[in-house]
């Protein structure tokens, strides 16, 4: 686990996410349940009640609200099974956490490249590490900290 700083991605946005996250989480569970996973052909998608959730064979204690990218049906991942062809569910109660959560994964997709970047050029060492000038190339330059240790890449 580890934390970027530095990323660009607008403090404005990151509280308007959280915003919308906690304004769908304080819905009347009819409102969730109307999205519930088990409604997606895939059972993939959706929403997920307190507990529902298994993780090594333990009941999660959270809810929650899994979504994916969304990719035409003849995208190569979906032909292949890969992405659960279907698509994600959204609250009509919520009507601002689609498009906020939109705004959020196209903001955060250049800090996902930016950071793989920056995992590759520590990985093969900055010496070898062929950087342009985009995105990924700043990330070679960002601090990625480990959780609970003083390391730095």
């Amino acid at each position: 686990v580890f934390y970027a700083s530095g990323h660009g991605v607008p403090a404005a946005l990151l509280a308007r996410v959280l915003a919308a996250a906690e304004a769908f989480f304080a819905l009347p569970q009819p409102a969730k349940d109307a999205i519930a996973v088990e409604r997606s052909p895939s059972r993939s998608r959706g929403y997920q009640r307190l507990g529902q959730n298994v993780t090594q064979g333990q009941n999660d204690a959270h809810e929650g609200l899994d979504l994916m990218r969304e990719l035409p049906r003849d995208h190569r991942l979906v032909r292949a099974g890969i992405n659960h062809g279907d698509c994600n569910q959204w609250p009509a109660a919520a009507p601002a956490l689609r498009d906020t959560l939109d705004e959020y994964v196209a903001a955060m997709s250049g800090v996902g490249a930016a950071i793989m970047s920056a995992v590759v050029c520590w990985a093969v060492r900055a010496s070898t590490c062929q950087c342009t000038e985009s995105a990924s190339a700043r990330a070679c330059c960002y601090t990625i900290s480990r959780t609970g240790k003083d390391e730095q890449w």
